[in-house]
């Protein structure tokens, strides 16, 4: 997606297929379809390589590495219509200008990551060929297909993510993340760490005292924190949240030395109680019953709509520990669900259908 815009650049194509039978530009460590252009823009005095590649053609680089080829051809079809979707809008003619760049999507999770044909495969080849020209549509229109690596059992509304609403993408519970590609997280920081943290974005509190979850929005993401300490206190927001701390999302629940993490409510015919989660005994798949106690080092339990994570331990005195679930932003498609979706024997349709509200496929 790239085009000379200051300019006419010199562009080379390759004129051999290479041991794949793919015309591919060599350019060392990876290979590339299409045609390569180089060019100083914005008036800048490094040179830019910009591969320039049709639609479909750049799908075959972005698919396999957004999602592992190996996983089920329903999920990779998802994907590949995702992709598809995310990249018409986003290189689209109202999309960031080129005159300065010369391109308008970058390899990397700032876009989406593209490998050229280095890293293409034959299953998400396959998927994409399948799919070829659709894309999400929502009153007629073709719409961004964001996608995460996973919720952490129920996606997110993009307006507690990013502040403005859209219709399409409504947080949905996403229980079939059952298995997901990285797993549930926490993460332990002192009161010293947590003042490092701040005072690298210019937040001093002094000495921290408290940490409170202020917002939490009804999938378990913590939207807004406060951190109280011995000169004032300052909120964290979001993506800033997550930014900031180092955290892999922010679906997680906050844990000091005083707290009890692993109590559970319980509600059955007759009573409902609160219980500690190492006390009860767990049924596996096959049928097996055990004692929860000593099972993993966090507790992950799956409700109706959601799934929540359990530590099995209170951090220590001057700690506070982050247990958390779900990878990135929350919102759209989790790619870990979409494989969960397919393994339970949900077509690429229905996966989509589910995680974009009132969409359609074509």
């Amino acid at each position: 997606f790239a085009d000379g815009a200051e300019g006419c650049y010199p562009q080379f194509a390759a004129t051999e297929k290479n041991k794949d039978g793919i015309y591919g530009i060599d350019m060392g460590k990876r290979s590339y379809r299409g045609r390569m252009e180089i060019g100083r823009y914005g008036g800048r005095a490094t040179v830019t390589a910009v591969n320039v590649v049709g639609l479909e053609e750049y799908l075959y680089g972005v698919v396999p590495c957004e999602m592992p080829a190996s996983w089920s051809m329903e999920a990779l079809k998802a994907q590949a219509v995702c992709a598809r979707s995310y990249a018409l809008i986003k290189a689209g003619y109202h999309a960031e200008t080129d005159l300065k760049r010369g391109f308008r999507m970058v390899d990397t999770v700032q876009s989406q990551v593209y490998g050229g044909t280095t890293y293409e495969h034959a299953r998400s080849n396959a998927a994409v060929d399948a799919t070829k020209g659709e894309t999400l549509c929502y009153e007629n229109r073709t719409v961004t297909g964001y996608y995460c690596s996973g919720s952490g059992g129920h996606t997110e509304n993009v307006e507690d993510v990013w502040g403005f609403a859209i219709p399409y993408l409504q947080g949905v519970p996403d229980i079939y993340e059952t298995n997901p590609s990285k797993k549930p997280w926490s993460v332990t920081l002192s009161k010293n760490e947590l003042t490092r943290l701040l005072r690298s974005e210019g937040k001093d509190v002094g000495t921290v005292k408290k940490v409170t979850q202020e917002v939490v929005t009804s999938s378990g993401r913590v939207t807004s924190l406060r951190i109280i300490g011995s000169l004032g206190s300052t909120g964290l927001a979001t993506d800033a949240l997550r930014n900031v701390l180092e955290l892999a999302s922010t679906k997680f629940r906050v844990f000091d030395s005083d707290s009890v993490p692993d109590m559970v409510t319980i509600q059955g015919a007759a009573e409902t109680r609160e219980v500690a989660i190492h006390d009860c005994y767990v049924i596996n798949g096959s049928g097996t019953v055990q004692s929860a106690d000593g099972l993993t080092s966090q507790y992950v339990v799956l409700s109706a709509d959601n799934m929540t994570s359990f530590p099995r331990y209170a951090p220590e005195a001057g700690e506070y520990l982050f247990a958390g679930m779900g990878h990135g932003h929350g919102v759209g498609m989790s790619q870990s669900g979409a494989y969960g979706m397919a393994e339970a024997g949900f077509d690429y349709k229905e996966i989509l259908e589910h995680y974009f509200t009132g969409i359609s496929v074509r």
